[in-house]
Parts: structure tokens; sequence; C-alpha cells
């Protein structure tokens, strides 16, 4: 991943330079890089090479013990539930393991065309037919209206940090416009913390991460005053119903629900 960050890096005082108060997702230092008006997911997606890699460093962080899905199956009490929409779920690895502990729920995982058809295609061929058959794949762009309504939950893990807050709050106001009392919104990201309120080893995460987002997308990671506002900015009805944060995990599970 060498040859898009370092460029990356070195380009951060060209994007300030040239676009000083922006906070358009593709006016960050990637595009100043690369010379694109693409955001970074849609460029690397036409470099095969360069997307293979990434899947790869994804996967990586996706199998650290900080990153494990074991925490999105810990953070929040799935049972008794019976149908969650997967916003951005990708490939379904998060469905999986939520499946092999919940046999008892469905899925609707939402992403763009091509992920989609991949990800049908892994979960047939990786999975038995008891946990393939409780997950479906919907072609959804998150900007248009939700198609599902009335799913128990809305899952949205790791979207909204790629995301300046307009966007974000477009986001998350057609998940709502969906769902009614007593349901929920699992947000599963990073809740930055105070300085000097956590490890120095777990700060540096968090500071660097939210430099990285800056730099790719234009965005950042949040605290928990950034995630209030979103709410805020879409219905003031939505409450954070609670922060899970399990241990050993680096990101929290924020439970929003319509008070």
């Amino acid at each position: 991943m060498t040859s898009i960050i370092a460029p990356v890096i070195a380009s951060m005082v060209t994007a300030h330079e040239r676009w000083p108060d922006s906070t358009g997702p593709n006016n960050a230092a990637f595009n100043a890089a690369f010379n694109t008006d693409l955001r970074m997911y849609e460029y690397i997606v036409k470099q095969p090479d360069i997307y293979k890699l990434f899947g790869r460093v994804m996967d990586a962080i996706a199998t650290s013990p900080k990153s494990d899905l074991k925490h999105l199956v810990s953070g929040f009490d799935w049972a008794g539930l019976g149908k969650a929409s997967v916003i951005g779920g990708n490939i379904g690895y998060s469905c999986v393991k939520l499946a092999e502990a919940f046999p008892d729920l469905s899925f609707i995982i939402q992403d763009i065309p091509h992920v989609v058809e991949e990800g049908a295609k892994v979960i047939k061929e990786n999975n038995e037919a008891s946990i393939a058959n409780c997950i479906q794949f919907q072609e959804y762009d998150f900007f248009q209206k939700q198609l599902v309504v009335g799913a128990d939950v809305y899952l949205l893990r790791q979207i909204f940090h790629n995301w300046d807050f307009e966007n974000s709050v477009k986001v998350l106001k057609n998940t709502v416009e969906s769902m009614g009392q007593h349901l929920h919104v699992l947000i599963m990201d990073f809740v930055v913390s105070e300085p000097g309120t956590v490890s120095s080893v777990n700060e540096r995460v968090l500071r660097s991460r939210d430099v990285g987002m800056m730099q790719l997308f234009n965005s950042l990671e949040r605290d928990l005053e950034g995630w209030k506002a979103i709410l805020e900015a879409v219905d003031s009805r939505l409450k954070i119903n609670a922060v899970n944060t399990p241990y050993g995990s680096f990101m929290s599970v924020i439970d929003v629900v319509l008070g």
C-alpha cells in the first residue's frame, strides 16, 4: 500500500492549499496525489492490482484482534431479533459471524453491484447451507431511499468515518426514515476519546486513523459529541441508547433508537 499512502501523505499541504475550506469527499490529499475527482474507492476499483492488494490489507485489518468481528457479536444483544439490514456490508463476513452465533437472525446485505455479485458467490461457496440461506444480498446506494422497511436492526459498520458531516447525515436520514419505534440503528465505528483518557498505544492508533481519514476521504474519526451532532441533524428524536466498547476492541457499538 506504500504506492498509495506515500503520495497521499506528501500531498496533504497541496490539498489544504487547493481546497482550504472544503469538506467535499473528493477534495482530499488522495485526490491531489492522484490528480483525480474520484473518491479513493472509486479510483482503486479501476486499478485491478491495487484493488486486490487493498482487499488483502482490509482482510488483515479485519482479522486483527482489536478489529475482530467477535466484538460485533458481543457488542449488542442480538438474541430474539429477526431481521437485520447490513448497509455497506461488503461480502458478508460480519453476517457469517453473527449467523453462527444467532441462527434465528436473517440478513440483507446492501452494497454496490460488483460487491453484491462477489459476496453472493463467496457466501454460497464458503459456508454451510444453514448459514448461506439466511444471508441475502441487495444492490443499494445508501444515498438513496432505504429499500428495507421495518428491519429489527440497521447496521452500519465502518461507514461514516469515510464521509463528512453532510454526507453522513444523508446516509443516516435515509436509514431512519425506514425504521419504526423500538427498532435499532447500530453504528460500529471509532468513538474518539478525550486526549489522555486512554492508553498511549490506543491514542496513537486513534489519532493516526483520524489523520488517515482526512488524507484519504477528507473525513474524520468522531468523538461522542460528533456522533450526537449527526443524530440531532437527522432527527431530534434520535437517542443514543447505549455505547458499548467490547473489551479489546478499538471500535464501539453505538445503539441508536427513536425516542
